[in-house]
């Protein structure tokens, strides 16, 4: 049971990973006959990998643009490109595009978010991101530490107490 618990513990201090749709929503607009929606994961993202779904839809229908190309590039606080990506697809979700960029400092980002298809063209979105210090990360790691610290005190002070009820009835 108390292994149980440390289990939950630790799994609701922390941001669950899913692609295909799942993730904080961060941005959504309209331009040249798309619309655009980006979420991220982890929804407040700090130092490390982050997981970015990009939802490229047409705007006068709202149905999924079918067969995009669509590149990231992240480009720093100071507006240097550093990172690309290429954001893919799956047969079970085609539309949602997912790619994973690790960014190596806290600031405010930008994602320029390159679109492409047959139907709609070429066209650019600038998407604001703001990554936080690893630091402020979640304390899903101090939970499951004092739980840990907690379940071992808790059993070490029913042995003792076992044995000294032992030794006075025996």
């Amino acid at each position: 049971m108390l292994i149980a618990l440390v289990a939950a513990l630790g799994a609701s201090a922390q941001d669950h990973v899913v692609a295909n749709g799942a993730g904080v929503e961060i941005y959504r607009g309209q331009t040249s006959g798309y619309e655009l929606a980006v979420r991220v994961q982890p929804g407040q993202p700090v130092v490390g990998a982050v997981h970015i779904t990009v939802t490229p839809l047409d705007a006068s229908t709202s149905v999924a643009v079918e067969r995009a190309r669509i590149t990231i590039v992240a480009l720093d606080p100071e507006g240097v490109p550093t990172y690309q990506a290429r954001a893919v697809n799956s047969p079970s979700s085609p539309q949602y595009y997912d790619a994973n960029i690790t960014f190596e400092s806290p600031g405010a980002w930008t994602l320029s978010v390159d679109v492409s298809s047959d139907a709609l063209g070429d066209v650019t979105f600038t998407v604001p991101l703001q990554i936080g210090d690893a630091a402020d990360a979640s304390s899903g790691g101090l939970v499951v530490w004092i739980a840990v610290v907690a379940a071992f005190s808790g059993g070490v002070t029913y042995l003792w107490y076992s044995s000294r009820r032992l030794r006075r009835s025996g």
